[in-house]
């Protein structure tokens, strides 16, 4: 597969488009390691089946190569499964929205966001395993089912091919992946489906003595590991946003407690900083912890505005539908309220839609945005 990325980014650099049209495969806007190495697995098997020439593959990450230092575990995998980072294509290496006779295949998202939306007469294909937003369409093949992981969905696809010979390393790359998206398999944690099992099950068989507590633990380890990582780049590290109108809240999922991440005097200068460059309302902080292989979670909702801080709490604490289990911790930092979460199995996936349907229904005048 590295030649085969390092031939791609030739091409663009060197030849450009030229005759060819150009399938790009997108992961989601957080890139992260769900939608990187599914982005790059799935790309390579079109690269690899494909029975035109006129046709490029190419996978494109959906960050600016100089935020590549963020994604710890994305780093640490490809390496470690032999795959040189610096060959691979971000998002400022190739202008999607000046490129003529292009399709797209959207992984681990199901409708495009912010600039890209533009690009929705391009999409041809999405694999996905999140809340279905698409509106059904001919145009458009759907491979969607709220498994743990979209590396099951794609491992799916590889797996069943007979024009595709699904390599050593390309299974420790779906099933690094896997593991680290379902918690390495761990009932609390809830994420883990019986399709996820069975491709966990049918990519081993082709590995003869993989360590998987040891591969999970490794790339586990990686993305914790934020000690470079300024309090900006942490929230960046695995960032979305939800967007109604004119208002927006950012969602940060972090893998530091709540303690360690709130130590520092840097912290409300890289929450306003977000606010800021995101054109934002609220920060909402999700962490994650796995202690003995159990997951622990806690959030916490930022604001330069009391009410909105307020007010989406009060909504995250009294929702009937996901039951988060909230549970108030000390916080010293203004506008801010944090929580213990009960609902381990409640990922950031599953709080999403909560924060949407909160912005759908706000009562949050125009007067009270933070939009400077």
């Amino acid at each position: 597969m590295d030649d085969f990325l390092k031939e791609t980014k030739k091409f663009l650099e060197e030849a450009g488009q030229g005759d060819k049209n150009l399938h790009v495969v997108i992961g989601n806007e957080s890139c992260d390691l769900d939608s990187v190495i599914a982005a790059l697995t799935y790309s390579y098997f079109l690269h690899k089946t494909s029975a035109s020439d006129s046709i490029h593959s190419l996978p494109v990450l959906t960050i600016p190569r100089s935020q590549s230092h963020l994604k710890t575990d994305s780093n640490f995998l490809l390496c470690h499964t032999g795959i040189n980072p610096d060959h691979l294509t971000y998002r400022d290496h190739l202008d999607l929205q000046q490129k003529g006779r292009l399709s797209l295949t959207l992984v681990d998202h199901n409708v495009l966001v912010g600039s890209n939306v533009s690009l929705e007469e391009s999409v041809t294909m999405v694999i996905d395993h999140h809340q279905l937003e698409r509106k059904p369409s001919n145009k458009v093949k759907l491979v969607h089912d709220l498994v743990g992981s979209c590396c099951s969905l794609v491992a799916g696809i590889l797996l069943d091919s007979p024009e595709f010979p699904l390599t050593p390393q390309i299974a420790k790359m779906l099933i690094g992946t896997i593991l680290v998206d379902t918690v390495n398999t761990s009932p609390e944690a809830g994420k883990t489906t019986p399709y996820d099992q069975e491709m966990l099950g049918r990519l081993m068989s082709l590995i003869l003595d993989l360590d998987t507590e040891k591969l999970f633990d490794d790339i586990q380890q990686a993305k914790n590991d934020v000690s470079a990582l300024s309090k900006r780049e942490i929230l960046e590290k695995d960032q979305k946003q939800v967007t109604h109108g004119n208002q927006t809240v950012v969602m940060s999922s972090i893998s530091t407690s709540l303690q360690t991440f709130l130590q520092g005097s840097d912290v409300k200068q890289a929450l306003d900083s977000v606010l800021h460059d995101r054109k934002g309302q609220c920060v909402v902080v999700m962490t994650m912890q796995v202690e003995a292989g159990v997951p622990h979670r806690e959030i916490l909702v930022y604001s330069n505005n009391g009410r909105i801080t307020q007010e989406l709490a009060d909504f995250l604490e009294t929702d009937t539908e996901v039951q988060l289990d909230l549970q108030p911790l000390p916080c010293d930092l203004r506008y801010s309220l944090a929580y213990s979460q009960g609902n381990v199995k409640a990922s950031r996936k599953k709080v999403l839609p909560l924060v949407k349907s909160f912005l759908e229904k706000s009562s949050v005048p125009q007067d009270d945005l933070y939009l400077s």
